[in-house]
C-alpha cells in the first residue's frame, strides 16, 4: 500500500527537493554546529568521519531491525546516492568510531533541533505539555548496572536488565519531545520534572500524573507563572475552603519544603480541586491553579486531563515501533553494552522520533488533519522505504509529503479502557542466579554411555 501511494505521488509530481519544507533548520548545518560546539570533529582525515558517524547513529534508530554494518551501507548509499559501493569497513571500526564520537555531539544535536519545534496554543491560548517518565532496558553488563542500576522488588529480587529512566516534556498536540532527561532507574521523576521549568514559557500549561503530586513542585510552577493540572491520589484529603460547584472545590495544601540552603519552611497553597468519575469506576481528583471557574469549566479540565495519554502514546511509538529490534534478538531498544553508548543511542532515538514527528507536522500543515491523526507506524514504514530517495534529512520531496498526508487514520480513536493488572507467567525453570554462567565444554571428548538405573541383568 505504501509503495502504491508513493508511486502515484512520483507519477503526478516532480520529485525535486521542496525548498520550503525545512524542518528545524538545515540538518547538515545542525550536524556541523553540534560537532564544532562539542569538539567532536576528527583531527585527521578518516574513512569514517564524525559527520557520517553522527548520521549513522541516527539511522541506527530508524533501522533498528538491521545490524550496524547494514545501517552503514544504507547511510553510505544515501550520502553517495548510489554512485559507488560502500568501502569495506570492519565491525570493530564502526564500534570504535561510535565511541570516538561520544555522547555530547548527539545531545547537542537533539537540543538544537528540539529548540526549533513550534508548539501552538490549543487550550485557552495556552500551550499544553505533559511530563512523564519511561524506563528503557539495556544489555546486562556490569558497567550498565553500575551506571543505571536495576529495579528491585519487595521480595529483594532484581530485574533481569539494567534500566534507564527517561523523563520527557511532550507537546500533546504534535507529540514532540521538547526536552528529555536520562537518569538512573532509581531517580525521582519529580526532580527531573523540576529541571524542565527553564524550558517552559509564562502561561504554559503542564499536565502531570499523580506520581508528580508534590507541594514543592507546585510552588516552583507558581513562581514561574506556569499553570498545571495534576492528578491527586484518591485517598488524598486536602482542606476544603469553599465549594465552587458540583465536584469543584477551593482547597488548601500545606507542607514543609526544604530550601536550597537546607532550611525548612512551611508552604501554604490555595488551589482548586475537581472531582469526577468516569462511568462506575473510582473517582478521579485533579489539582490545578486555574481558579477562575467561569473561564475554565470543571468538565473542560476533566476532559483536558485525558490529553496526558498522548505522552504514553509517544512512549509507545518510541519503544514498540521505532526501537523495535528484529525477531530472534533480545528485545532491547539499545545495541550498546557501555553506558556512554546507551546514552548516545538514547539521544539519537529521541532525535529521530522528533524528526519523524516534524515531518508529520509539516505534511498536515496544509490540510485540516491533526498530527496525531496520522499513522506513525505507516510513516515509519514509508520513510524506511524511501530513505534512499531523500536528498537530506532536513526536508522532504513533495510526493513524500503527500504520501504522509494520505496516511491519515479515518477511524476515530476507540473509547476503550483496561484494568491495570499484570499477568504473571508461570515458568517451570528456576530463576537465573549469578553462578549460572556460560561453560566451555568439548562435547566430543566428554560424551560417554551410561547404563539405565532400573535396567536389569539379562537372565542366563
Amino acid at each position: 500500500m505504501l509503495r502504491t501511494i508513493l508511486g502515484r505521488g512520483f507519477a503526478t509530481e516532480n520529485a525535486s527537493f521542496a525548498a520550503a519544507l525545512f524542518v528545524g533548520g538545515d540538518f547538515r548545518g545542525a550536524v556541523e554546529k553540534a560537532l564544532d560546539a562539542t569538539g567532536s570533529r576528527e583531527r585527521r582525515q578518516r574513512l569514517l568521519p564524525a559527520s557520517v558517524i553522527l548520521v549513522l547513529v541516527l539511522a541506527m534508530s530508524l533501522f533498528r531491525h538491521l545490524s550496524i554494518p547494514g545501517v552503514y551501507r544504507q547511510v553510505f548509499f544515501w550520502t553517495r546516492r548510489g554512485r559507488r559501493a560502500a568501502p569495506h569497513v570492519t565491525d570493530e571500526a564502526l564500534v570504535h568510531a561510535k565511541a570516538r564520537l561520544g555522547v555530547d555531539a548527539v545531545a547537542a544535536l537533539f537540543h538544537d533541533l528540539s529548540a526549533g519545534v513550534v508548539v501552538e496554543p490549543t487550550f485557552h491560548g495556552m500551550r499544553v505539555f505533559a511530563i512523564d517518565g519511561v524506563r528503557l532496558c539495556m544489555f546486562d553488563t556490569k558497567a550498565n548496572e553500575k551506571r543505571f542500576g536495576k529495579i528491585s522488588s519487595s521480595h529483594g529480587d532484581q530485574a533481569a536488565f539494567p534500566q534507564l529512566l527517561a523523563v520527557a516534556l511532550i507537546a500533546t498536540e504534535t507529540r514532540h519531545a521538547v526536552r528529555v532527561s536520562f537518569n538512573p532507574c532509581t531517580a525521582s521523576e519529580r526532580e527531573c520534572a523540576g529541571g524542565f521549568l527553564g524550558d517552559l514559557e509564562r502561561d504554559d500549561l503542564v499536565i502531570l500524573d499523580r506520581g508528580f503530586h508534590a507541594v514543592w513542585l507546585f510552588e516552583r510552577f507558581l513562581e514561574r507563572s506556569i499553570h498545571f493540572v495534576c492528578r491527586a491520589s484518591a485517598s488524598y484529603k486536602p482542606r476544603i475552603l469553599e465549594r465552587l460547584g458540583r465536584g469543584d472545590y477551593l482547597v488548601e495544601l500545606t507542607a514543609r519544603v526544604q530550601r536550597p540552603d537546607k532550611t525548612w519552611k512551611r508552604v501554604r497553597l490555595i488551589l482548586r480541586m475537581i472531582e469526577y468519575r468516569i462511568g462506575r469506576r473510582r473517582r478521579v481528583r485533579l489539582v490545578t491553579d486555574l481558579l477562575d471557574q467561569t473561564v475554565y469549566k470543571p468538565l473542560q479540565l476533566a476532559r483536558l486531563y485525558r490529553e496526558r495519554w498522548e505522552c504514553e502514546l509517544a512512549y509507545d511509538e518510541i519503544k514498540t515501533h521505532l526501537a523495535a529490534p528484529a525477531r530472534g534478538t533480545v528485545h532491547l531498544p539499545f545495541r550498546s553494552k557501555t553506558p556512554d553508548g546507551v546514552l548516545q543511542e538514547a539521544y539519537a532515538l529521541f532525535t529521530m522520533y522528533n524528526l519523524l514527528r516534524s515531518w508529520i507536522a509539516v505534511s498536515v500543515s496544509a490540510s485540516k488533519a491533526r498530527p496525531r491523526d496520522i499513522s506513525f507506524v505507516g510513516v515509519l514504514q514509508l520513510i524506511r522505504v524511501v530513505f534512499a530517495e531523500l536528498q537530506g534529512i532536513d526536508g522532504l520531496p513533495l510526493p513524500i509529503v503527500r504520501a504522509i498526508a494520505a496516511l491519515r487514520q479515518r477511524k476515530p480513536r476507540r473509547p476503550r479502557w483496561y484494568h491495570r493488572v499484570v499477568r504473571v507467567k508461570i515458568n517451570r525453570f528456576p530463576r537465573k542466579r549469578r553462578w549460572h554462567h556460560q561453560h566451555i565444554i568439548d562435547y566430543a571428548s566428554q560424551v560417554r554411555l551410561v547404563n539405565h538405573r532400573r535396567a536389569r541383568k539379562p537372565k542366563a
